[in-house]
């Protein structure tokens, strides 16, 4: 087991890697990918040798198996196309020699605390610099690279993708809200913003399940009693409110035309256009007068 203080360097220099990764995914160029996955895979190899691994655990050997099933195509020319298995192996075997980066640098309770209130922060800003890029930045990746899209949520290239980011972290600024802090209501405003962003993004799936996961997440803390019931009652009508108000601030126009055309083969048949015309039209609209996105119709 590392010791204390390289668990907190070792924590630091994975943060600093994870938030890399995360504000280069957009670069369709691999050597950003590349970069992280070589640092990473130096930075297992630096720890393992350091920590002196004897005896695998049943999980770390069991995502190790599934890391070899790449290799072991390759080995056996079982693989169609052997550039993209490659590629497939070198990108598992580097989620899992993250997944044991983490696992070592989060051995302590309060690192470990301290790092989920640190993803918890950036996520909470990422998802702020998001919805402002989308409403102000005409279809740019942080308001400088031209894309072919009318609008784009900070670095992710599918608003399903930055829905998929604010799945993963919501949960955890909502646990920042139900904890007994002084920030309770500071934490559950920022939820409520993060949840409302997503609404934005007019991700159908994304938005029920961001939907989900705060009622789950409350009804948890109910079972649990984590709170009595008139705290939880008052932290759940924050959470909603602070929903309500964002979503009344970006709209839902765009949304509810998705859900309109909830089949998947009727949304190929609308013209793209039209699409990005009706974004276009409700960003252009709210960034002009702060209504609540009214397009013209005719």
């Amino acid at each position: 087991m590392l010791s204390f203080r390289d668990q907190r360097v070792l924590a630091r220099i994975l943060a600093a890697l994870c938030v890399f990764a995360t504000m280069t995914i957009w670069l369709d160029a691999a050597y950003a990918e590349r970069c992280f996955q070589a640092s990473i895979l130096i930075l297992t190899a630096y720890v393992a040798v350091r920590r002196k691994i004897g005896r695998p655990t049943l999980l770390m050997a069991a995502l190790t198996a599934i890391a070899l099933w790449g290799p072991l195509q390759l080995a056996l020319s079982l693989s169609v196309y052997q550039y993209e298995t490659y590629i497939a192996a070198l990108r598992w075997t580097t989620l899992i020699a993250t997944f044991f980066l983490a696992y070592e640098a989060l051995q302590g309770r309060d690192t470990r605390q301290r790092a989920l209130t640190a993803l918890a922060i950036f996520a909470a800003a990422l998802a702020a610099l998001a919805t402002l890029q989308a409403f102000t930045s005409h279809g740019r990746y942080f308001w400088l690279i031209p894309t072919d899209q009318m609008y784009v949520f900070g670095p992710f290239q599918s608003t399903n993708n930055y829905a998929s980011f604010i799945e993963l972290t919501l949960p955890l600024a909502l646990w920042e809200g139900l904890g007994r802090g002084r920030r309770r209501n500071v934490w559950l405003a920022v939820a409520g913003m993060m949840a409302a962003s997503v609404v934005a993004s007019a991700s159908r799936a994304g938005s029920i399940l961001i939907v989900a996961e705060i009622l789950s997440m409350l009804a948890v803390a109910g079972l649990r009693r984590q709170l009595p019931r008139r705290q939880l009652v008052a932290v759940g009508a924050i959470t909603l409110v602070a929903l309500a108000l964002g979503v009344a601030v970006t709209g839902v126009e765009i949304l509810e035309y998705k859900l309109a055309f909830a089949d998947s083969f009727m949304l190929r048949e609308v013209d793209r256009s039209d699409v990005d015309a009706l974004y276009f039209g409700v960003f252009a609209a709210q960034a002009a007068s702060g209504k609540d996105g009214e397009v013209a119709q005719g």
